[in-house]
């Protein structure tokens, strides 16, 4: 009777061992799909059962990964509730890249909640752990958000310094949209705090690397915060400008103007007192802007 009990246990312990190495498996997985594949890391990790994760870092670690997923998938989360478990557990525990993760996707729900001076708290800890590793996917994520964070608190200063960090880490990581991105808010942060010719050297550098990548989107959208800032610097013309605007459209968009740089075709007729054009691009641009919803 004791030699079965003791075979029964051990069958009963085999299964646990087999049940908790899948597990393992599972988030090794979704980890190893999240850069390229986030959609099949979501897919992994919701249909995993909570109730079977049976350590407290397979939770830790599960919470982790799955805050990581929804974010990549574009789902915005606004409740702690996941990732608080994974702060919780990485504060006293793992080493300084999950520590550095966790502080991420925490800010990243508290900025989801409109906490933004929590979720800058929770960057600045996570940039405490970062820094110390080699991973430069994540302190360019870190770094670009911080600077958006100052940036939406006017904090233009703050936003410059973290967007040149995330340029720095971008550079190294072969992201040329993400770099550009991080350039141009780089360049506009610059002279939002009166430093034009840094400015302009961030922006310039930033066109010539959108024209070697061939990035037409980020190439409009680079010019048209460059021109901002040259006009406003009187470094050109504004007819200098709207010529090399109007040569990249013929290059890139067969002519046409994209709609949301009417503004700024709009400012280079004020500034020419051409009022007619001006209007004309200001007011389609309004006209057509979509109509923010009324209160009944």
């Amino acid at each position: 009777m004791k030699k079965s009990l003791a075979l029964l246990f051990l069958a009963m312990l085999a299964v646990a061992c087999g049940g908790q190495r899948h597990i393992k498996q599972q988030l090794d997985r979704a980890d190893a799909l999240m850069i390229d594949h986030p959609d099949s890391a979501l897919e992994i990790l919701s249909s995993m059962d909570r109730r079977a994760l049976a350590t407290p870092e397979k939770k830790a670690r599960h919470a982790l990964l799955l805050s990581q997923a929804l974010d990549k998938n574009y789902i915005d989360v606004d409740n702690d509730s996941l990732v608080d478990q994974a702060v919780r557990y990485y504060s006293r525990r793992g080493n300084d890249i999950e520590r550095a993760k966790a502080h991420y996707y925490y800010a990243v729900v508290k900025g989801n909640a409109a906490e933004s001076g929590t979720a800058i708290k929770a960057l600045l800890m996570a940039r405490e752990h970062v820094v110390k590793t080699d991973d430069d996917r994540m302190k360019a994520l870190i770094y670009t958000y911080l600077g958006n964070l100052y940036y939406e608190q006017f904090c233009f200063s703050d936003a410059a310094t973290a967007y040149s960090e995330a340029v720095d880490a971008f550079k190294n990581t072969g992201q040329t949209f993400y770099l550009l991105y991080a350039m141009r808010r780089k360049g506009v942060s610059l002279s939002l705090i009166d430093k034009k010719p840094e400015a302009l050297a961030c922006l310039s550098e930033a066109k010539e690397i959108a024209i070697q990548a061939n990035d037409v989107s980020s190439l409009l959208g680079i010019m048209s915060s460059l021109g901002g800032v040259q006009m406003l610097s009187d470094s050109v013309t504004s007819s200098s400008y709207k010529h090399d605007l109007f040569k990249l459209y013929e290059k890139y968009t067969d002519g046409k103007i994209p709609f949301n740089h009417y503004p700024t075709v709009g400012y280079t007729y004020f500034l020419e007192k051409n009022l007619d054009s001006a209007r004309w691009y200001y007011h389609n641009y309004y006209l057509q802007c979509p109509k923010l919803p009324t209160l009944t």
